[in-house]
């Protein structure tokens, strides 16, 4: 769920390309926000999570709107395998 269709666009891009392989899909979708000139620092976190469970493998919480649509530079996918999420950085 993303609030700009651009950086959904970038994650499915990379899933397509890259869905064995987090470390190139956290790279290529840091490099189409740095390449369409996104404002900030951003962290892209993606990791494989078929064989894991929710809650107690992995679990991702947050005192914020990110699991929102109102977040404009924030975002996150999951599926049955992948999880991604993407933060931009505010300091």
């Amino acid at each position: 769920m993303c609030g700009d269709q651009k950086l959904a666009a970038f994650i499915n891009s990379a899933i397509q390309y890259y869905s064995h392989d987090m470390g190139q899909l956290s790279k290529y979708i840091l490099d189409q926000i740095v390449r369409a000139g996104y404002p900030g620092k951003h962290v892209v976190h993606a990791q494989m999570i078929g064989s894991s469970r929710q809650g107690l493998d992995w679990q991702t919480l947050t005192n914020s709107d990110i699991f929102t649509r109102l977040t404009k530079y924030n975002c996150y996918y999951h599926d049955t395998q992948t999880y991604i999420l993407v933060l931009r950085i505010v300091t």
